[in-house]
């Protein structure tokens, strides 16, 4: 379910991206030129503007929270860390989404926990890894002699 919502959220952002580009191109079009005339002739020239700059205030409303709710849903460890992010893509990305997100078990997001911890452990072994080739390098200077031994015992029941 948890690929399903990243799915429609990136759909819902793809839709905010073409409402922002369209709304643009209609305002750069008709705000010049003869176009920009025939509205004033029937008095439709603010009420198009009204709509056109709705239309893009909304695509970038959909592009924040779309972004948004994808982030926080690659990162959340449960479901309480996603109900306001559901609640905004629900209302201003997309309503598939936001109901699939809703909808989320916390065992969906064990994967994020997971991956966390995997990170965290390899980054200390590589950080291990390069504290013992620094103390091999120091030995190998001369600079420690006896220590050597404990301080690689120490780094290796680290790992």
């Amino acid at each position: 379910m948890k690929t399903a919502s990243k799915v429609f959220i990136i759909l819902g952002i793809i839709t905010g991206g073409l409402l922002c580009g369209i709304s643009t191109i209609y305002l750069l079009i008709y705000s010049s030129g003869i176009y920009a005339l025939a509205l004033d002739i029937i008095g439709f020239r603010a009420t198009f503007y009204a709509v056109c700059l709705s239309m893009l205030l909304f695509g970038i409303a959909m592009l924040i929270t779309g972004s948004v709710s994808l982030r926080r849903l690659s990162y959340a460890t449960s479901k309480n860390e996603l109900i306001l992010t559901s609640v905004c893509c629900l209302l201003f990305c997309n309503m598939i989404a936001g109901i699939l997100m809703l909808c989320l078990k916390d065992s969906d997001l064990n994967n994020n926990t997971n991956q966390i911890t995997d990170n965290k452990e390899s980054h200390s072994i590589t950080t291990n890894l390069e504290s013992l080739k620094q103390l091999k390098e120091l030995k190998d200077n001369g600079t420690i002699t006896e220590e050597f031994n404990k301080m690689k015992a120490d780094l290796l029941n680290n790992l």
